[in-house]
This record gives C-alpha cells, sequence and structure tokens, in this order.
C-alpha cells in the first residue's frame, strides 16, 4: 500500500493574492464609508436645526421676537457640531460647526431665518475669511 501525502495549508502565492484582494476591497471601501459617515452627521445636524427652528417660531409667537432665547437643543449631533444661534427681532440664523471629533468635515450648516437652510465652505485669504454657500 501506498500511502499518500495531504498537502495541508497555502502557498505563500495563494495567501498573497488573497491579501492583496482584500487591499484591493478595502481601499474602494472606505471612502465610501466615510462618505456615509459625513452624510449621516449632517442629516442628524440637520434634525436638530429644524427641531430648533420649531421651538425659535414657538418662541417669537409667544413672545413676537427672536431675542432672548436661550434654549437651544442638541439631541442627535452634539458629540459631532456644536450649534450657536444670533438673535434679532425679526429674524435669526442658527450655525452648525463641525467639532474636534468630527474629522474630515470642513462645513458649517446654518440655517437663516429669511434665505433657509445652506452648506458652507469656509475660506480664508489676505486676512478675511469668506464663506462659499449652497442650499442643503
Amino acid at each position: 500500500m501506498i500511502k499518500s501525502k495531504h498537502q495541508q495549508g497555502f502557498t505563500l502565492v495563494e495567501l498573497l493574492t488573497i491579501v492583496s484582494i482584500i487591499a484591493i476591497l478595502a481601499c474602494i471601501a472606505l471612502p465610501s464609508y466615510q462618505n456615509y459617515v459625513q452624510k449621516t452627521r449632517k442629516e442628524a445636524v440637520r434634525a436638530d436645526l429644524i427641531d430648533n427652528v420649531r421651538k425659535l417660531e414657538n418662541y417669537y409667537n409667544r413672545n413676537k421676537t427672536f431675542t432672548n432665547f436661550d434654549s437651544i437643543a442638541q439631541n442627535k449631533s452634539k458629540n459631532y457640531f456644536t450649534i450657536a444661534g444670533t438673535y434679532g427681532d425679526n429674524n435669526y440664523r442658527l450655525t452648525a460647526t463641525p467639532t474636534d471629533k468630527n474629522k474630515g468635515e470642513s462645513q458649517l450648516i446654518i440655517y437663516d431665518s429669511v434665505d433657509g437652510m445652506v452648506s458652507c465652505d469656509k475660506t480664508e485669504a489676505n486676512g478675511s475669511s469668506t464663506l462659499d454657500c449652497n442650499p442643503f
């Protein structure tokens, strides 16, 4: 009787092929995932802004002014954006600024009572900063 030897394991070429396929898939999947995470965080801050707009409008109906409003709420986006407001007699502006935990995000999300919601890129040149805004 002849005993046959059974080979166990993988060859180096097979192992390197599998590792390279996994690396290629990771290079494709990672940017898509990061883009998805950023969009999700923006939608969370949008929801918080809309909730605050509702509160501001209720405040205006009771007081006939937006000044002295002081109860900004952040439920969904508090770890990744900071919301601040400026209030006038007949208008207001809420600005969501990315925090340090929100890596890769550079856009501000602004809700203005006159212009609506916009997403802005902040650019600085010659000592002054400008906002390049698009509807959001």
